[in-house]
């Protein structure tokens, strides 16, 4: 069993992996990403991806949930992120 991240512009696979056994990689879905976060109705849902607190693979994107007064972050463990920065770092 495998796993790919495509580009959506130009169909290339821009990083892949085999899983272990037969376990399928599963993905939530936009209804219960959007659900997560409290965010329901009349709100806007896309896969998206950066190397965050949230994700550091483009195989496990993340959904942004949007709406005319917020956006927040959803992981695919069902984790609701208010963004994708990294905390700053003093020092």
């Amino acid at each position: 069993m495998g796993v790919a991240a495509v580009d959506v512009a130009t169909g290339d696979v821009t990083t892949w992996a085999t899983l272990p056994g037969t376990a399928p990689h599963t993905l939530i879905d936009a209804e219960t990403a959007s659900r997560r976060a409290g965010l329901c109705g009349k709100s806007r849902a896309q896969l998206v991806w950066r190397s965050s607190p949230g994700s550091r693979s483009p195989l496990y994107p993340l959904w942004q949930i949007s709406t005319d007064e917020e956006t927040v972050y959803v992981d695919q463990q069902g984790t609701v992120w208010p963004s994708l920065e990294s905390p700053a770092r003093g020092g």
